[in-house]
């Protein structure tokens, strides 16, 4: 017998197999063939999917039960763990000021603060990679920047409070939801987030392609890269990039053209 549960613009964590939890009832969980769904990295009895409007069916399951990463709101007794809360915390330091890295100079106090944060994110592993990819869809539009932002710090590994980098592709359902964010710095960011992914950003290609012709110049600059950087892959991608080789901004069509060799392999 199955239970559904309709869940929409969250993203949801299901376990892959129940039978070892003691807060699921017995029995295997069927996973529906989710086209973005992700496997939770590090965890792979997990398995991560945007709920948008679908229905989770598991067998013999509590369904509300097995939800552990919701962008409302938490139901699952599963997400009650010092972890999470721990997480959480973590992740609400960042509200009311910005995660932009500051340029060279004295260090200040809000930079201190930024670094802090972010070599607490990234201890806390994968746990944070979902934590972040809910903040994608936060009200508040400073948070999904500080999100998207957080995102690519930790996949990229650039700063020492970042390395190693950490697998982000937990969160790539929600980076590829904020390429059609309204706020152009989110949709910037996201791209270059997704950059990091490869070879696992390939379900982002179209969305990357879209991006080509966004009005923000830094969005249309950081799909170049992220397409370049997916490399072969993103072949489908060559027509929208020759486009983009006669954009107004020189640094657009710079990173068009890199792009293209890129994928054809020059």
């Amino acid at each position: 017998m199955f239970s559904s549960y309709s869940v929409i613009n969250t993203l949801v964590v299901v376990p892959r197999a129940a039978a070892s939890s003691p807060l699921l009832n017995p029995g295997p969980c069927a996973l529906p063939p989710f086209r973005k769904s992700v496997v939770v990295p590090g965890e792979p009895d997990w398995c991560l999917m945007p709920g948008r409007s679908k229905s989770v069916a598991c067998p013999a399951l509590n369904v509300p039960a097995i939800l552990g990463v919701c962008c409302a709101s938490i139901f699952s007794p599963l997400a009650q763990t010092p972890l999470t809360a721990e997480v959480d915390r973590a992740v609400e330091q960042m509200r009311g000021m910005s995660m932009t890295i500051q340029a060279a100079g004295r260090v200040t106090g809000r930079e201190a603060k930024r670094r802090a944060i972010t070599k607490q994110l990234h201890d806390l592993g994968p746990a944070a990679i979902f934590a972040l990819a809910r903040l994608l869809h936060d009200g508040d539009v400073q948070m999904r920047q500080n999100a998207a932002l957080v995102l690519s710090n930790l996949g990229g590994g650039y700063e020492e409070e970042t390395k190693p980098p950490l697998d982000t592709r937990g969160a790539l359902p929600a980076l590829i939801d904020a390429l059609s964010d309204d706020d152009r710095d989110v949709r910037a960011w996201a791209a270059g987030a997704i950059g990091w992914m490869v070879p696992g950003a390939v379900p982002a290609i179209g969305a990357l392609v879209k991006l080509l012709r966004d009005p923000y110049e830094g969005a249309r600059n950081n799909a170049c890269i992220a397409l370049g950087r997916i490399g072969p892959a993103a072949r489908e991608a060559l027509p929208a990039l020759r486009e983009a080789l006669n954009n107004p901004s020189r640094d657009v069509r710079q990173f068009a053209a890199a792009a293209v060799r890129s994928i054809e392999g020059k």
